[in-house]
């Protein structure tokens, strides 16, 4: 069976991984496991074929994790790149518990998104030399 569902975090100040830090480690691992239990218990899917991961930059502003069956046939169309996974969050978060704040971290920009549009919009209105 193929599963994918969201899961949203009810404080509206979490906004995206970047706001992450060690106070949300108890909240971010009983998200996991509730979701992990939810899905075993109404689909019958184990929890180690499940991914569970953010996406950065996210597709909007409300912290929320995503739990895809590896089993799902289009798991081709999910931006990989953007994917990054809770465990990889927890960890990091483990290492330095402000890591989220204070690293630098890549994602990927499409042309459609508005900040791919400011972002050419800035280098077409700055003269080369500066």
């Amino acid at each position: 069976i193929s599963v994918a569902m969201i899961a949203i975090v009810q404080d509206r100040n979490l906004r995206s991984i970047r706001d992450l830090d060690h106070r949300h480690t108890a909240m971010l691992t009983r998200v996991l496991s509730q979701c992990h239990q939810a899905i075993e218990s109404r689909y019958g899917v184990p929890r180690d074929t499940i991914r569970a991961f953010f996406h950065y930059l996210p597709t909007f502003y409300h912290l929320h994790m995503h739990l895809v069956s590896i089993q799902r046939a289009d798991m081709t169309s999910i931006p990989i790149a953007k994917a990054v996974l809770v465990d990889d969050v927890l960890d990091n978060i483990a290492l330095k518990h402000d890591y989220y704040q204070t690293q630098a971290l890549s994602f990927v920009l499409g042309e459609q998104q508005e900040l791919w549009a400011r972002f050419q919009q800035h280098h077409r209105d700055t003269p080369a030399n500066e």
